[in-house]
């Protein structure tokens, strides 16, 4: 059994959550969490064994997207605070910090508004993403007729 990809920094072989490597082998996605991309990527080669199946790039990048969403809200809030207007933390509060930014008689000025809306526009690109991405995820997992992808 090679372990070729699944070698932490001193080397020693890295099992994963279930603890057997051959399960790996046979489910690739058990491998894709976020801190190892690099694992499924030099162990897998980037795609799921049987053609047809989402790549395991395409599974990474969806874990991935989330995570750069709510950066880019985090900076938007952070932002804003630097003038004034302070909101609480998540992602629910989005559509209020966008309104602020788009509100032209709010207190902003038009070199932070530019600024802020492309922030805006990125949030919206990653949620299309998100969207693009379920639905090939979606449509790869029903046309396997073992439901295994």
């Amino acid at each position: 059994m090679s372990t070729t990809g699944l070698v932490d920094t001193a080397g020693k072989p890295r099992v994963d959550r279930v603890g057997n490597i051959a399960a790996l082998q046979r489910d690739p996605a058990l491998c894709l969490s976020e801190s190892r991309l690099s694992c499924a990527h030099a162990f897998f080669g980037g795609f799921f064994a049987r053609p047809g199946d989402v790549p395991a790039t395409a599974m990474a990048l969806r874990m991935a997207l989330p995570r750069w969403r709510t950066q880019c809200v985090n900076a938007l809030r952070g932002h804003l605070m630097e003038y004034g207007y302070v909101f609480p933390k998540g992602i629910t509060h989005v559509e209020t910090l966008v309104a602020v930014v788009e509100d032209l008689q709010s207190a902003l000025p038009d070199s932070a508004r530019v600024i802020l809306k492309l922030l805006i526009d990125t949030f919206t690109a990653l949620e299309a993403q998100i969207t693009a991405l379920d639905a090939e995820i979606n449509q790869g997992s029903k046309s396997d007729p073992t439901g295994a992808g």
